[in-house]
Protein backbone atom coordinates (compact mmCIF):
# COMPACT_ATOMS: atom_id res chain seq x y z
CA UNK A 1 0.00 0.00 0.00
CA UNK A 2 1.07 3.58 -0.72
CA UNK A 3 0.04 5.64 2.45
CA UNK A 4 -1.43 8.86 1.10
CA UNK A 5 -2.41 9.93 4.47
CA UNK A 6 -2.61 8.70 8.31
CA UNK A 7 -4.32 9.53 11.46
CA UNK A 8 -2.35 8.93 15.00
CA UNK A 9 -5.11 7.59 17.79
CA UNK A 10 -2.01 7.06 20.06
CA UNK A 11 1.29 6.56 20.84
CA UNK A 12 1.47 3.08 18.78
CA UNK A 13 -1.31 3.02 17.22
CA UNK A 14 -2.95 4.64 13.59
CA UNK A 15 -4.89 4.48 10.90
CA UNK A 16 -3.29 4.56 7.16
CA UNK A 17 -5.03 4.70 4.08
CA UNK A 18 -4.06 5.38 0.78
CA UNK A 19 -3.50 3.72 -3.07
CA UNK A 20 -3.98 -0.03 -2.98
CA UNK A 21 -1.64 -2.76 -4.31
CA UNK A 22 -3.97 -4.45 -6.77
CA UNK A 23 -5.20 -1.29 -8.39
CA UNK A 24 -4.77 2.47 -8.39
CA UNK A 25 -8.13 3.07 -8.35
CA UNK A 26 -8.93 0.92 -5.14
CA UNK A 27 -8.36 2.73 -1.41
CA UNK A 28 -6.68 0.62 0.80
CA UNK A 29 -7.02 1.49 4.73
CA UNK A 30 -5.42 -0.16 7.54
CA UNK A 31 -4.72 -0.33 11.06
CA UNK A 32 -1.05 0.21 12.02
CA UNK A 33 0.53 -0.82 15.66
CA UNK A 34 4.36 0.39 15.88
CA UNK A 35 6.66 -1.76 18.42
CA UNK A 36 9.63 -0.31 20.22
CA UNK A 37 12.25 -0.22 16.99
CA UNK A 38 9.08 1.78 14.46
CA UNK A 39 8.07 -1.50 12.72
CA UNK A 40 4.39 -2.95 12.93
CA UNK A 41 3.09 -5.63 14.98
CA UNK A 42 0.36 -7.86 14.18
CA UNK A 43 -2.48 -8.13 16.31
CA UNK A 44 -4.99 -11.25 15.74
Amino acid sequence: MKVTDKIKTSAIHSIEWGEATWDSDDVSIRNRYDNASGGSVSYP
